[in-house]
């Protein structure tokens, strides 16, 4: 074969194309690897910051998880549960026990009397956060009075799970009802998700407004809830 061949434009001209193709190749193989590196590090990095911020929780339940799903609140007390409910860093510690309608009660395998002088609903502050039954206002309205009482109030409910928990229960026939009301609950009215410990989403029934501007009461996305779950 002569030099004249080898060194001819053509044979310059392919070269530097199939260099090219090459070049144009590998710069698209590494621009892939980059992305796909850069896209497992946000998640990587993503997640750690989640399970960070569930680890730090300052809370450890021993014994029944104390709530479960429900299609219409969201979120409702276990029925007949028992469980201590602890916050290390603060010292707290307290027993949570329900009845078979769900209300706090005193100790295990209690039952809600029927019919009921007095109804507690709400949230927390009712509910009784951080002591035991027999030292929450319903208790102690209830022994002082001598009526027989049932409080349906539990954490992080707003008006709107606070009336859907009265509906079920009005069967008791309670002579008084008492609403324990706080600021938060306007808020808590327009949001889908309830206030919780970690960073996740509660899912529970909301206040929404349909086309016409009218309210209505919206359901739970159950979505979410498998989504806390599954973390």
């Amino acid at each position: 074969i002569s030099r004249s061949s080898i060194c001819s434009p053509s044979s310059r001209a392919e070269a530097a194309t199939a260099a090219s193709r090459l070049s144009i190749g590998a710069l698209r193989l590494i621009t892939a690897a980059l992305t796909a590196a850069a896209c497992l590090g946000l998640a990587v990095g993503y997640y750690a910051v989640r399970v960070r911020e569930y680890s730090s929780l300052d809370l450890v339940l021993e014994g029944d998880f104390p709530i479960e799903a429900d299609d219409e609140i969201g979120f409702v007390p276990v029925r007949n549960g028992a469980t201590v409910r602890r916050h290390p860093r603060s010292g707290l510690a307290y027993r949570l026990f329900t009845s078979d309608r769900r209300a706090r009660v005193d100790a295990p395998g209690e039952k809600t009397p029927s019919p009921v002088d007095l109804m507690t609903i709400g949230c927390s502050f009712s509910w009784g956060h951080g002591v035991e039954n027999h030292e929450t206002y319903t208790a102690i309205v209830a022994r002082r009075r001598g009526w027989r009482a049932a409080n349906f109030a539990f954490a992080s409910y707003g008006t709107v799970q606070a009336a859907q928990m009265l509906e079920r229960n009005l069967d008791l026939r309670p002579r008084a009802i008492v609403y324990g009301v706080i600021q938060d609950h306007v808020k808590r009215n327009h949001s889908a998700c309830a206030p919780a410990y970690g960073p996740a989403c509660l899912p529970c029934a909301w206040v929404d407004f349909d086309a016409a501007g009218k309210p209505f009461v919206h359901p739970p996305d159950r979505d979410a809830y498998a989504f806390n779950r599954r973390f």
